[in-house]
C-alpha cells in the first residue's frame, strides 16, 4: 500500500518516551507524546462524550440497553458505521469510548478494533486500558490494535525518528508486560512487536530480544501452536526489514530453526512454513534445513524450499533443489522451480524449460515459455518451439471465445517477438485481428511495441478494449514519441481511466503546451464531475502532466480543485496553483461522506458466496465463507454488489501464480472498480492460502476489486482486509487463468 505523508497525519508533537505500564497494568502518567491528545480525550470523556453518544446513536443501541447474553446486533452495526466514517463525518470516533465498558465482550471487541483501525496514536491510551479486560480475546485484540495504531509512525522523517523509537519502545514494554502466560497472548504480543514500525536497527534488535524472551518463558504450543506461530510471524516481520534494520541476531535464527523442526510442528504445516519464510528472509537458512524442507509433506513448504536458495552461492544446492522441484507432484512447486531455473540456464541449459512447456498445468507451461524467451534465445529449437506453440493455437479456432489455453499462445507470441522479432511480425498482425479475445490483442500490441510495428500500434489505438488502447498509446510513445501527440491529446477525451492515464504519460515532455494543457483541463473537469473516489489515479496523472504544461492564466480554472472531494487531489492542485501564481495556496478539501451499508442483517447467521467461473472447463464453482463480524462494511459491500449482479461477467484480470488472482473490475484493470472507496478493515487474520482480500492502492482506497491468495502471503497482513476464505473448490480457484470470466456470484445465508 502507498503510504500517506507522515507529517500530515500527526496531530501532536512527538515528545519524550511513554512510561511503561505500572505493575497491575495501570498506565502511569502519560508521556509528553500524549499530553495534548489524552487531555482532549479525557475532557470529552468527562461529559461531552455521553451527550454525543446519546444524540448520535439510536436509543436501542445505548450502553447497557440489552442483557449481556444477547448479542447487541444494532449496537455493533452502529459501531461499525462510526468506524467506517473514520471520525471525519457525523459521529466522532471518541463517542465509542464509553462502550469499552459494555457488558458484552463482542461490543468491547468491536470498539478496540475500531480504535486501532484509525491508525492514530491519540487512541493508544484508550486501547492500552483495554489490556486489562476480563476476556482474553479482547485483550489480544487490544494488543493487535496497539500495533495498528502505531502504524501512524511508519515512515517517520529523520528529525522525528528518535522520538518515534522511544515511543515505540515504551509501547513494546507495555505489550510485553501484558503478554500473559498462555499461547495465544504470547503469539499476539510477539507478532505485534515484530510489526511495529521500528525506525532504526537498535530499536528493532531490542524488539527482537523481547520476542526471544517471551518465547523462552511462555507457552508456545497450546491451542494449535498459536504461540509458536505468532513468535515466528514477529521474527519474520523483522527479518523482512533486514536491509534497513539489520540482520536478525543468531539467537533469533536459531529459534526459528528450532521451532520449525520441533516435534509439535510436524502436525502444524503453517508453523513450518513461517519458520522457513523467516529463515529465508533472514539469510540464515542452512543447506540441511532446505534439503529437509524439499521433502516436506506440505506442498507450500516444498515450494518455499525451491524459492529460498536463490540467493545462496552454493550452485550444487540450488541445482539439486530445483531439479527435485521440477518433478514435484504439486503444480505450485513445479511452477516455482521453472521460474527459478532461469537463473541456472547459463550453466545448465534450456532443456528443462523446453520440457516444461508440455506440462499439464497451464501456469507451469506459461512460466516455461516466459523463461525460454528470457534466457534461451540462442538455444537450438527454442525459437521453433515458440513458433510451434503459436501455430497450435492458430489451428484451434483462434477467434473462438472457447479456445482453450490462449494464454500460452499470447505468452509465446511475446516471447518470440523478444528473441526473433522479424519472424514474429506476421504472427503479431494475425493476432491483432483476433476479434473474440481482447487478451490476445493486448499481447499483440505489447509485441508490436517490441517489434516497433507502428502499423499495428496505430491500428489498435482505436480498439474496442480500453486496455488494448492504453497499451497501444504506451507503445506508440516508446516508438514514435511526440510524433503522435495529437493522438494522445485526442485520447484524453476517452471515458476510460486507463486510456486517459496512458495519454497523460505519453505527453510527458510534449512541446505542444497550449493544446495539451487545454485537453488535460477538460479531461480533469470531465472525470471529476463523476465524483468517484477511484478517479484519483487518473486525475493525479492529469495533474502531474499539468505541472509541465499549464499556463499561469489557467490558475483560476484550476483553483476550484483545491476544495476537491479527494484530499490528495486537493493538495496536489494547491501546489500546482501556488506555483502558477507564485504564492502559497492552501488545500481545503470537502470530503465525500463514506457510503453506508446494511450491516445489521449480516451480523447473525452464517454467510457464504458461491463463485461460478465460466471457461473452457465448463462452469466450475468455488465457495467462500464470509467474515461479517471481522469486516462488516467490506462484506456488506460485497454482498450488495453480488446481489445486484455487479461481478457477473467480470474477469480475474491479474493472475500471478504463487501469489494472487485479482478481479472485479468492469474494465479488467486495476484502476476501475466500484466508485466509492472502501475503508480498510484489517485485523489479526492472516492472508493464508485461500483467503480473499480487497485490492487497494493506498490506505482506504479499495473499490470492491477482490483478490484470492494462492499461497500464504503473510507480508500482506495488517495492510489489506481479509473478508472471506475458500471452504470448497480451492483447486478451481487456483486453476483460474488470466482473463477467465466470473459467470455469477451467489450469496447464501444459513
Amino acid at each position: 500500500m502507498m503510504m500517506e505523508n507522515w507529517s500530515a497525519k500527526r496531530k501532536f508533537d512527538l515528545g519524550g518516551p511513554p512510561a511503561p505500564a505500572a505493575p497491575g497494568g495501570r498506565p502511569r502518567r502519560s508521556p509528553p507524546v500524549f499530553s495534548q491528545s489524552l487531555t482532549a480525550l479525557c475532557t470529552v470523556a468527562a461529559g461531552v462524550l455521553i451527550l454525543c453518544l446519546a444524540s448520535n446513536l439510536p436509543a436501542q443501541s445505548r450502553t447497557g440497553s440489552r442483557p449481556a447474553a444477547t448479542v447487541p446486533v444494532q449496537l455493533l452495526a452502529d459501531i461499525a458505521r462510526v468506524e467506517n466514517q473514520r471520525g471525519k463525518h457525523g459521529t466522532p470516533i471518541a463517542t465509542l469510548l464509553p462502550h469499552a465498558q459494555h457488558s458484552h465482550p463482542a461490543v468491547r471487541l468491536a470498539v478496540v478494533r475500531a480504535l486501532g483501525r484509525q491508525q492514530d496514536t491519540a487512541f493508544v491510551p484508550a486501547i492500552r486500558a483495554m489490556l486489562n479486560d476480563a476476556v482474553p480475546s479482547v485483550r489480544e485484540a487490544a494488543v493487535d490494535a496497539l500495533g495498528q495504531a502505531a502504524q501512524a509512525l511508519r515512515g517517520a522523517p529523520p528529525p522525528q525518528r528518535a522520538a518515534a523509537a522511544s515511543f515505540l519502545t515504551g509501547l513494546s514494554e507495555t505489550i510485553v508486560s501484558r503478554a500473559g502466560e498462555y499461547s495465544a497472548a504470547t503469539g499476539m504480543s510477539s507478532r505485534t512487536l515484530g510489526r511495529l514500525p521500528w525506525p532504526d536497527s537498535v530499536s528493532a534488535r531490542a524488539a527482537e530480544q523481547k520476542i526471544l524472551a517471551l518465547a523462552a518463558r511462555r507457552d508456545l504450543w497450546g491451542t494449535g501452536g498459536v504461540g509458536a506461530h505468532g513468535v515466528l510471524h514477529g521474527l519474520y516481520s523483522l527479518a523482512r526489514a533486514r536491509r534497513t534494520l539489520g540482520a536478525p541476531a543468531p539467537a533469533a535464527i536459531a529459534l526459528m530453526e528450532r521451532l520449525g523442526r520441533a516435534q509439535q510442528a510436524r502436525t502444524l504445516p503453517e508453523v513450518r512454513r513461517l519458520a522457513l519464510l523467516g529463515l529465508s528472509a533472514s539469510g540464515g537458512v542452512s543447506a540441511a534445513y532446505l534439503r529437509e524442507a524439499s521433502t516436506d509433506t506440505d506442498e507450500q513448504v516444498r515450494r518455499l524450499a525451491v524459492l529460498a536458495p536463490m540467493a545462496t552461492p552454493d550452485a550444487d544446492l540450488r541445482r539439486g533443489l530445483l531439479s527435485r522441484g521440477l518433478r514435484d507432484a504439486s503444480p505450485i512447486v513445479r511452477h516455482e522451480a521453472v521460474r527459478q531455473w532461469r537463473s541456472l540456464v547459463p550453466a545448465e541449459g534450456c532443456a528443462e524449460l523446453i520440457n516444461a512447456v508440455a506440462d499439464g498445468d497451464a501456469h507451469v507451461a506459461i512460466a516455461a515459455i516466459d523463461g525460454i524467451a528470457a534466457q534461451c534465445a540462442q538455444h537450438d529449437g527454442a525459437v521453433d518451439l515458440l513458433a510451434q506453440t503459436i501455430q497450435q493455437y492458430a489451428a484451434a479456432a483462434p477467434n473462438s471465445t472457447a479456445n482453450p489455453r490462449w494464454q500460452l499462445h499470447a505468452h509465446a507470441l511475446l516471447g518470440l517477438t523478444r528473441v526473433a522479432p522479424d519472424r514474429a511480425r506476421p504472427e503479431i498482425r494475425r493476432s491483432a485481428q483476433n476479434t473474440a479475445i481482447w487478451g490476445v490483442r493486448l499481447y499483440a500490441v505489447q509485441s508490436a511495441a517490441i517489434a516497433r510495428d507502428t502499423i499495428t500500434l496505430y491500428n489498435l489505438l482505436s480498439d474496442a478494449s480500453p486496455n488494448v488502447q492504453a497499451s497501444a498509446i504506451d507503445g506508440l510513445a516508446g516508438v514514435v514519441g511526440h510524433a503522435a501527440d495529437s493522438l494522445y491529446i485526442t485520447a484524453l477525451g476517452s471515458p476510460h481511466y486507463q486510456v486517459v492515464m496512458a495519454a497523460a504519460r505519453a505527453l510527458r515532455g510534449t512541446p505542444r503546451h497550449p493544446p495539451a494543457s487545454e485537453a488535460l483541463i477538460r479531461a480533469l473537469s470531465r472525470v471529476t464531475a463523476e465524483r468517484r473516489e477511484n478517479t484519483r489515479d487518473a486525475r493525479l496523472a492529469i495533474l502531474e502532466r499539468l505541472t509541465e504544461v499549464a499556463q499561469s492564466v489557467q490558475a483560476d480554472v484550476l483553483r476550484p480543485y483545491v476544495t476537491d472531494f479527494d484530499s490528495t487531489v486537493a493538495v496536489t492542485t494547491a501546489s500546482l496553483v501556488g506555483r502558477l501564481i507564485g504564492a502559497p495556496v492552501s488545500a481545503t478539501p470537502r470530503l465525500l461522506v463514506p457510503q453506508d451499508e446494511a450491516i445489521a442483517p449480516l451480523l447473525s447467521g452464517e454467510w457464504s458466496a458461491r463463485i461460478t467461473m465460466r471457461g473452457d472447463r465448463g462452469n466450475e464453482v468455488f465457495t467462500v465463507r464470509l467474515f461479517p463480524a471481522e469486516a462488516p462494511y467490506t462484506v456488506a459491500r460485497f454482498v450488495r454488489l453480488a446481489r445486484a449482479g455487479y461481478y457477473n461477467g467480470l474477469t480475474f484480470h491479474r493472475v500471478e501464480p504463487g501469489f494472487v488472482i485479482q478481479g472485479g473490475s468492469p474494465s479488467a484493470v486495476e484502476y476501475v472498480g466500484d466508485g466509492p472507496f472502501m475503508r480498510d478493515e484489517v485485523g489479526p487474520r492472516s492472508h493464508t492460502r485461500g483467503t480473499l482480500g480487497i485490492s487497494t492502492r493506498g490506505r482506504d482506497t479499495g473499490d470492491a476489486q477482490i483478490f484470492v491468495n494462492l499461497t500464504d502471503n503473510y507480508r500482506l497482513d495488517h495492510d489489506y482486509t481479509v473478508f472471506a476464505e475458500i471452504v470448497a473448490g480451492q483447486a478451481i480457484a487456483e486453476r483460474v487463468r488470466e482473463a477467465d470470466t466470473i459467470h455469477r456470484v451467489e450469496i447464501v445465508r444459513r
